[in-house]
């Protein structure tokens, strides 16, 4: 088995029972779980395609009603925004979702680094405290979600 991330508004996630909505009327669903595949060796990579996600595609940034949860299951396919769909064969945790507002500042001062054009020398001297460079971004994560695999 391997492990798997999602977002949930306000306890949503039903484990065993839980099956993705196609278009969000939850009148067409999926043929698993819309997740992303995680480890300790794609921790990283896990979470950026969960933020490009919901901050790109679902426009949400106010975690504080979500759950961040992991399981263990099956991966089956991809659902129809090229995420992951797996089984939940067992579900491991569910997390605060504010941990994720964490995380979109992260990611917005890394996105904010890369979409400079070419100064880093001046980025770095007068922006210091407003970007962080990929490698920073990537240790913070790891250490953020490490100890959930």
């Amino acid at each position: 088995m391997e492990k798997f991330i999602r977002l949930d508004y306000d306890k949503n996630f039903r484990g065993k029972e839980h099956r993705s909505s196609a278009t969000g009327d939850g009148e067409h669903f999926e043929a698993g779980i819309s997740c992303y595949k995680i480890s300790k060796e794609n921790c990283y990579d896990a979470i950026i395609n969960l933020c490009e996600y919901w901050f790109k595609i679902a426009t949400e940034c106010e975690f504080k009603d979500y759950d961040i949860n992991i399981f263990e299951g099956c991966h089956i396919g991809e659902g129809c925004s090229y995420e992951d769909l797996a089984t939940c064969e067992n579900h491991l945790y569910c997390i605060d979702g504010s941990l994720f507002n964490e995380v979109y500042d992260l990611y917005y001062k890394h996105d904010t680094y890369l979409d400079e054009d070419g100064d880093i020398e001046e980025l770095e001297e007068n922006y210091k405290d407003e970007y962080i460079t990929t490698e920073e971004f990537e240790t913070k994560i790891k250490e953020m979600f490490i100890k959930y695999l």
